[in-house]
């Protein structure tokens, strides 16, 4: 009935139409977004404050429950030595599987995990899926922002929108670029938090694009905001499917008044609910060469693995040593020195021990 409601106000004046309830626009938002069942997206994300730039392709299959994301980052906090960072991972949720492939790195031997003990071990985080964009604002230091992180299911993220513990909440009747739109307000007043008010514009013809999101914190009600994330996405009718997708989206975020940062991203769809291979999202689709090292976690069998170009092989001889990230390197430098200092002392108070005992009146 209430989904009904909604569709009715699309179809008829909206002056002279019951406003759509707050829960109608947020149902009506995330159908929209479940029809997308596989896609596969290119996006570049600049933030100019930090002079950092990503490019990543986004393969996504929600039946089979499979994801890849091909990510490239260019710029200062990437490492000069890699000239920059470039992964494929795939990830199998039905299978327990993940797949990680470094093109850049040819002595870095492709990867493969469980799921599970990668996810315990904060190997893999959640994958930023693309049907959130616009969806949610957040503060985030990785570049790539406007998706958001919404579970590793690949599951879409209202909470932004839901605005559960607001004390108000509002619906009117706007004009977003000359079509009939509804804003919502909802505000979070009281407690020590101060108030939390969440702003956003949807466009039904558009199906029910997110196309503004603004959520500012303030500890009084008055002057400027403490914090205040925007996003302002831009959409585009994609012919194949006849469904909506963002083209652009721009994400700010201030605090006491000064931009902290902002991120401005690009989309093109390159499929939306077409087949995708299955081998997209193993290391034959992924484009690992023949002949290339591989660790292999998920199996007990020891030795030197390589990828023949169709499956994994053992080949013998001992496992590959794998040139590891400046990090990894200063990390294992650390622990090697720390080892070092441990066993200097404990020969030092071996040699102090053995001195008393000799000096010892007998």
């Amino acid at each position: 009935m209430g989904y009904a409601l909604v569709l009715c106000a699309i179809l008829t004046d909206s002056e002279t139409t019951a406003h759509p309830s707050h829960a109608d626009i947020i149902k009506a938002v995330v159908s929209s977004r479940e029809k997308i069942r596989s896609l596969c997206v290119h996006c570049v994300s600049r933030q100019p404050l930090k002079n950092e730039e990503a490019e990543r392709t986004m393969y996504l299959d929600v039946d089979a429950r499979r994801w890849r994301v091909d990510v490239e980052l260019r710029g200062p906090s990437t490492s000069k030595e890699s000239e920059g960072f470039h992964r494929r991972r795939s990830v199998d949720g039905d299978g327990d599987v993940v797949y990680e492939y470094y093109p850049t790195q040819e002595n870095m031997a492709a990867k493969k995990l469980s799921l599970r003990s990668a996810v315990s071990r904060h190997h893999v985080k959640p994958f930023p899926d693309p049907r959130n964009a616009g969806i949610v604002a957040r503060l985030s230091s990785d570049i790539g922002t406007p998706f958001e992180i919404a579970g590793s299911r690949a599951s879409i993220d209202s909470s932004t929108l839901m605005c559960e513990k607001a004390n108000r909440v509002t619906v009117r009747s706007v004009d977003w670029r000359g079509e009939p739109s509804w804003k919502v307000e909802a505000a979070i007043v009281g407690g020590p938090q101060g108030t939390t008010i969440c702003r956003y514009v949807v466009v039904p013809k558009w199906d029910w694009a997110v196309v503004l999101l603004e959520v500012t914190f303030s500890r009084d009600n008055g002057g400027t905001p403490d914090a205040a994330f925007r996003v302002e996405t831009d959409v585009a009718l994609h012919h194949g499917s006849r469904l909506w997708f963002p083209k652009k989206a721009h994400l700010s975020t201030t605090a006491a008044g000064k931009k902290i940062q902002e991120e401005m991203t690009d989309f093109e769809v390159v499929s939306l609910n077409e087949p995708l291979p299955e081998s997209t999202f193993t290391f034959k689709g992924m484009g690992v060469p023949a002949g290339h090292p591989v660790t292999d976690s998920t199996e007990e069998s020891i030795g030197k693995k390589i990828w023949d170009g169709d499956k994994i092989t053992t080949v013998g001889g001992p496992s590959p040593i794998l040139v590891q990230s400046g990090w990894q390197r200063s990390t294992l430098f650390r622990l090697s020195i720390g080892i070092l200092c441990l066993v200097v002392v404990l020969l030092f108070a071996r040699y102090l021990s053995n001195r008393r005992a000799s000096s010892a009146p007998s």
